[in-house]
């Protein structure tokens, strides 16, 4: 498209444009908008609209909408629990149990409408049935579904070993997180761990966290994959007898059964050999799936639910999990490159200019992202006027200054709750998609501001201003 007979560096057609990107907060910065009616999609506004920035959580409106494009919004994932072996009259399973990862990330979720050991009580009641009072054998997670490479490969260093960077493997529980907590003392001092919750077998901690005379919570936990020692540094409040923060849980298939071990012996059923992985008896070359009888299985919450947690509370864990979703259908193992690769070739074809865009993850966590507005509103137009699944798409979207992750956004102003979109934020990144509906005219429209040097809070009371101009 040529926008240079309209547009000379900012949009003149509008002064809402010209009084955005001409304020001085921004003399650093670089922006790209894009603004089109809903309707007729014809261009409104514009200001480098082709110009790729980091997009931040934005991204997630491009995995939701992908996965609810291609599998729908009742779509469920399901994991599957089965034993190998014959049960005695004495009640002893002689083999092993598998629990069979489909890449479910409600599983034991904070956020799921079921309870977290629900999948633990169905097993438990189908051993019962059966009269299983002994595994005399292992607790196999089978995570072989996804490849291992369970966090995106640019995923920063300093994100890395926190909960909102956890992996996602075939097999997850508990939103593969955990808490922990300390009492932090005195300012300047050294903090004490007093708790974990869940206890993750075998994790280990070294504290360099130090407590501070603010409120400020900027602890950071460091930690690679499968790696069971974490490292903490940064401050947290002085003075409090209890002060948690989360963390992720580096081995999810392995954290899963090693859970559901504890839950059937406290339930009275042993198993003689513990809980152990695909994974790690890959690594010992002596893993192969035998003939299987299904106990039971558990299906998620729905797709439509999923994505509504993934962009009311900007929910990293879930994108990434519909990323690796998207990757099953179109790679083996369901790598993260034929992910991408099929959402960029998805879009393609319905003529959404997917080329240009450079993806790395499913949540935007990863800085190296880069997308531009214009692509952006073109995939929610599509979404909001060519979708078979609008209404699920449009109900996952936080409501301005009513929920999610824009409950202050717009609040007390003329656009209160009629503004539907996405945010997206982190050091020197804000941007905003989504769409406007006032007395009955729709817009699309997509701000990115990128390397910004003033607060946030100063960027976000432009693009305020400026929706409210518009």
């Amino acid at each position: 498209m040529l926008f240079a007979s309209f547009f000379k560096g900012f949009s003149l057609s509008f002064d809402a444009v010209r009084h955005f990107v001409s304020k001085s907060i921004f003399s650093s910065a670089g922006i790209s908008i894009t603004v089109k009616e809903s309707g007729s999609g014809k261009l409104i506004a514009a200001h480098n609209p082709q110009l790729n920035l980091t997009p931040a959580s934005t991204l997630k409106i491009l995995t939701t909408a992908t996965a609810l494009e291609m599998f729908g919004p009742g779509f469920c994932f399901e994991t599957t629990a089965a034993v190998s072996g014959k049960i005695n009259t004495d009640g002893v399973l002689s083999g092993d149990m598998y629990i069979v990862g489909g890449g479910d990330p409600t599983l034991g979720a904070q956020y799921s409408g079921k309870s977290q050991t629900a999948f633990f009580e169905m097993i438990l009641s189908e051993l019962r049935r059966k009269g299983v009072k002994e595994i005399r054998g292992a607790v196999i997670g089978d995570e072989s579904l996804y490849n291992t490479e369970i966090v995106p490969y640019k995923t920063p260093w300093e994100d890395m070993g926190n909960y909102y960077a956890a992996g996602v493997s075939a097999l997850n529980f508990a939103d593969n997180s955990y808490k922990l907590t300390f009492r932090t003392g005195s300012a300047g001092g050294k903090t004490q761990i007093i708790g974990l919750e869940p206890a993750v077998p075998g994790l280990t901690f070294q504290n360099y966290l130090v407590a501070k005379s603010n409120d400020k919570d900027s602890a950071y936990l460091y930690g690679m994959p499968y790696c069971k020692e974490r490292y903490i540094y940064g401050t947290v409040p002085a003075g409090r007898q209890s002060f948690s923060i989360k963390g992720d849980v580096p081995d999810p298939a392995l954290f899963t059964v090693e859970m559901l071990v504890k839950f059937l012996e406290s339930r009275g059923v042993t198993v003689t050999r513990g809980a152990t992985t695909s994974r790690l008896l890959q690594q010992k070359g002596d893993y192969r799936r035998p003939s299987l009888d299904v106990l039971c299985k558990i299906k998620s919450d729905s797709l439509s639910a999923i994505i509504q947690v993934t962009n009311k509370r900007s929910y990293n864990f879930y994108a990434e999990a519909l990323m690796r979703l998207i990757a099953s259908r179109f790679s083996t193992g369901a790598s993260l490159q034929g992910g991408i690769a099929a959402i960029k070739r998805f879009w393609s074809d319905r003529g959404v200019k997917a080329a240009d865009v450079l993806i790395y993850d499913g949540s935007g966590l990863t800085p190296a992202n880069r997308v531009n507005s214009a692509f952006m509103v073109d995939v929610l137009q599509y979404m909001e006027t060519r979708s078979r699944f609008r209404e699920s798409f449009l109900n996952s979207l936080a409501v301005a200054g009513v929920d999610g992750t824009l409950k202050s956004f717009l609040a007390n102003t003329s656009l209160q709750g009629k503004v539907k979109a996405k945010s997206g934020s982190f050091e020197g990144v804000l941007t905003y998609c989504g769409i406007v509906d006032k007395n009955g005219q729709k817009y699309t429209f997509c701000i990115m501001v990128n390397a910004f040097t003033c607060p946030a809070s100063d960027v976000k009371k432009a693009i305020e201003q400026f929706l409210l101009e518009l």
